[in-house]
């Protein structure tokens, strides 16, 4: 009865120890979420435990790198945070935090300091994509001006750049030597340039750089699609649905401007030497993925794209 006692007692005294600890942790992190360096500094001194992970996984350091402090930050490291400290739950570093955010001060301070440039995340992302993510095109530079392998990670953010419309950073990648056709390692690989056709919106520039930069235009899909079937299909489509928008007197603006830019990467794919008559697994052209919404849709349709990507022989 005795020994059982004392181990309540133990499990007492432990759990109330533990609460004042994150009691501490939380008050300091709480002062560095709101940038009070003078709380900050008075919080240590009353003891906070400078490496103890907050009830949510944090440490003061990952905080004051997510907030983008740089004076708390270097504060934090002169008093023995650990530069490399990993959040619990993600496996993220303060380098990997700030670079996400695009805190570019607090990631050249946390380099200065010893941080782990090609540190990773639980998904495998390094400073370097965290910060392609977010468009930070000055975090990016800085981090390839630092060492961080764009070889290793260069396929990934091109694709990146491509299907987010992030020319100024796509750019910047290929001048520092990104290949433009590399595809990644599965079967629905595409190139950038098929990815730069991903989204709904028209991506003219993002398609210029790369092809401009040798893309083949002729690269294909695993459906058998061409950069021209795709950027034709996308046309077709947009003028079906803005056709369906004023037949029922609705308002649809975007369409038709998205369809003008399909229409402008159409020209542009045909006059760097795209192939009219190339056949996807559907057995279809660029003219066919038109033809499939109908006559009133290819009507509809500049009758100079019509010339450009007809065949002389159509499946349809």
């Amino acid at each position: 009865m005795k020994v059982m006692r004392n181990i309540f007692c133990i499990v007492a005294i432990s759990v109330l120890l533990s609460g004042v600890c994150w009691a501490d942790i939380d008050e300091l992190n709480k002062a560095i979420q709101n940038k009070d360096i003078t709380e900050v500094q008075k919080q240590l001194a009353a003891g906070a435990d400078i490496n103890a992970h907050d009830s949510n996984g944090y440490t003061p350091l990952m905080i004051a790198a997510s907030y983008g402090n740089v004076d708390i930050v270097e504060l934090l490291i002169k008093k023995g945070a650990q530069i490399d400290a990993r959040f619990r739950d993600y496996q993220e570093t303060p380098l990997l935090m700030a670079a996400f955010q695009g805190y570019t001060d607090v990631v050249i301070l946390l380099l200065d300091k010893g941080a782990d440039i090609e540190a990773r995340d639980y998904r495998d992302n390094t400073p370097f994509l965290k910060a392609m993510y977010g468009n930070h095109i000055n975090t990016v530079r800085v981090l390839l001006d630092r060492g961080a392998d764009i070889k290793a990670n260069g396929s990934i953010a091109v694709m990146m750049a491509a299907s987010c419309n992030y020319a100024d950073l796509l750019r910047l990648l290929i001048e520092r030597g990104a290949a433009v056709d590399i595809k990644a390692n599965d079967p629905g690989a595409k190139t950038p340039l098929l990815e730069s056709f991903n989204q709904m919106a028209p991506h003219l520039e993002i398609v210029r750089i790369l092809v401009e930069s040798g893309a083949d235009v002729n690269a294909v899909d695993a459906f058998g699609n061409t950069p021209l079937t795709l950027a034709s299909m996308k046309l077709g489509f947009l003028e079906a649905s803005w056709q369906h928008a004023q037949k029922y007197k609705v308002r649809d603006t975007e369409s038709a401007a998205n369809a003008d830019g399909y229409a402008q990467i159409v020209r542009y794919l045909v006059s760097k030497g795209a192939k009219v008559d190339v056949k996807n697994n559907k057995g279809q052209t660029a003219y066919d993925a038109i033809n499939e919404y109908g006559v009133g849709v290819l009507e509809a349709i500049s009758s100079d794209i019509i010339q450009l990507i007809k065949p002389e022989k159509s499946s349809f």
